[in-house]
Parts: C-alpha cells; structure tokens; sequence
C-alpha cells in the first residue's frame, strides 16, 4: 500500500490539476460524475444517451477552465509543487511528477493520450 500511494496521490493531483475531456466518444467515469454533479444535464437522460454531440466534452472543458483560475485552485498547485519530495510527507510531489512525466510520453506516442 505504501508504495502505491504515489502513484494514486499522483493521478489524484493530475485528475485535479491537469486533466481536460478531449474529442474521444467515451467519457471516463469520474468525468462523467464531473458532467452530471455540475449540472450538465437535467437528469432526464441517462449516461449512456450522453454523447459529443450533447457537448459534454465542451462543458467540462469550460467547467475545468474556469475552476483552474480560481485562486484556490493556483494556491493549491502551487503547493503540491513546492511539497516535499520523500514519501514520508505524503508522496504527492514524486506521484504527480511521474505521472505528468508519464503523459508527456504517452502524449508523444499517440495523439490519443491527449483526451
């Protein structure tokens, strides 16, 4: 457990810090409670009627825009930038580096790491 809390600290940071919906038909499932919480849709559909074309992937993308100016959010940035690295304080900063570390290469391989 200890030596994955890195690893799930870090995707915890990236989900929060850096991730954006891309044109992909398929929306993860914290994305999609991410739609449905901030009111994306009134509820009278489901999930799966839910497509690009209802402008999901638009509507998070604005969502996460505007909730990453907000000052708290920078702050809080900020702060997991400026953490300490040894595990023993939490393993935040070594987990959300290799995982932007990860993206950037993945990103490198396919365009698809983009979404």
């Amino acid at each position: 457990m200890e030596s994955l809390r890195p690893l799930s600290e870090g995707l915890a940071c990236f989900s929060e810090l850096d991730s954006i919906p891309g044109r992909s038909d398929v929306l993860t499932t914290p994305m999609m409670s991410t739609f449905f919480n901030f009111g994306g849709l009134d509820g009278s559909r489901t999930s799966d009627e839910v497509t690009r074309a209802d402008g999901a992937n638009l509507y998070l993308f604005s969502l996460l825009f505007r909730a990453r100016q907000d000052p708290d959010l920078t702050q809080r940035r900020e702060n997991v930038l400026a953490g300490r690295f040894p595990m023993r304080y939490g393993g935040h900063l070594p987990g959300y580096l290799a995982l932007k570390n990860i993206w950037r290469v993945a990103r490198q391989s396919s365009w698809r790491a983009n979404d």
